[in-house]
């Protein structure tokens, strides 16, 4: 997915939240100031009978906080679900980038440039964007080069001790 899809699919998610999230605020708005209006023109009058009936509103309007309160909790479980949906996209374009660059580490000729270009990479800015990008393939080419040591030492040692190799077989 490209950064410009990637952004755009990100605005179009915070305006609907938005548009939800304002939607909820006017409705307890409207709630909340139909609710003391209404009890202001009750207090003016007084009547005990006017008191029972608007005494049951009250009681609807409990009702209707829970209701709210069930929307709050749809909301965050939403959201929940939504980030560790995203978390889980991230991991895994960050693996399969991480993939990428042991493949390419995995050139010769790539290697070759990599040394090449060693000093020009030093005199990179600390915090920029190029230089962090040299940091992580130098992490990914260090990484290989551990991995490859570590699989050569084992192969040799199997050797001395007459072990199969791995994918042959024992004849």
């Amino acid at each position: 997915m490209s950064l410009g899809a990637e952004s755009g699919r990100r605005l179009a998610t915070a305006t609907r939240l938005a548009g939800w999230g304002g939607a909820v605020l006017a409705l307890t708005g409207m709630a909340l100031v139909g609710g003391v209006g209404v009890a202001v023109l009750v207090g003016r009058q007084g009547e005990a009978e006017a008191w029972a009936r608007w005494s049951n509103v009250g009681q609807t309007f409990g009702a209707l906080s829970t209701v709210i309160s069930f929307l709050g909790l749809a909301v965050l479980v939403n959201t929940a679900r939504t980030q560790a949906k995203e978390l889980r996209d991230q991991r895994s374009e960050l693996e399969r980038q991480r993939a990428e660059l042991r493949r390419s580490a995995e050139s010769p000729i790539m290697r070759e440039y990599w040394r090449a270009s060693e000093s020009a990479r030093a005199v990179l800015p600390e915090h920029s964007d190029e230089r962090l990008t040299a940091d992580l393939v130098d992490a990914v080419y260090q990484e290989l080069a551990t991995v490859t040591r570590g699989s050569a030492a084992r192969v040799g040692a199997e050797e001395c001790r007459g072990a199969p190799q791995r994918g042959s077989r024992g004849r």
